[in-house]
């Protein structure tokens, strides 16, 4: 076997790694605190997720699988790799304290500045120089009761409410803390 078809092999599983690492991590817990919310990608969304770069990996193995530097096996795992990931169930959960991907470390409310509904999903915009998070959504009518949801859990972060059915600051909440207090002034 040639340096360049172990190479190409190698560069195949490890942009396969690469795909598994949108929605899986190793060594992510559970996230903590209490789920309000758990909102499953549909398949549209999953292709949304995967599509380009799981189809940019299948082009590549294919090239090279037909010329040569990568070897049949390889390409099959990468075929094989691609289509579970488009086949397994994959969801966003909400917590009061932020949000995770799948199996992936979750990231803060208060990491979020802002809410972009957009034609393919939501954008969770980054405060001061942050990262910003892609919510892929399948575009249904049930989308926009889920981006209200974010909206007021992005908002609530910056106020101590997390609490998604307290419509404003004077019920009784839940705060980022877990604390459940009554209402302000009361």
């Amino acid at each position: 076997m040639a340096v360049t078809t172990i190479v190409f092999n190698l560069a195949a599983l490890a942009a396969l790694l690469l795909l598994a690492s949108r929605v899986f991590r190793p060594g992510a817990r559970s996230t903590p605190g209490g789920v309000i919310h758990r909102e499953q990608l549909s398949l549209l969304g999953r292709l949304r997720l995967f599509g380009l770069p799981g189809g940019a990996l299948l082009i590549a193995t294919a090239l090279g699988w037909w010329f040569g530097p990568v070897s049949a096996v390889v390409f099959d795992l990468v075929v094989l790799g691609v289509v579970v990931f488009l086949a397994m169930p994959v969801a966003y959960t909400l917590t009061p304290q932020g949000i995770a991907l799948g199996r992936t470390p979750q990231r803060r409310w208060t990491e979020f500045g802002g809410v972009g509904r957009q034609r393919w999903g939501v954008r969770l915009q980054g405060v001061a120089g942050g990262r910003s998070m892609t919510i892929w959504l399948s575009g249904d009518r049930d989308d926009d009761a889920f981006v209200l949801l974010l909206r007021k859990l992005v908002r609530g972060s910056y106020q101590g409410w997390v609490d998604p059915a307290a419509s404003d600051a004077t019920q009784p909440a839940m705060f980022a803390d877990g604390m459940q207090r009554g209402a302000v002034g009361a």
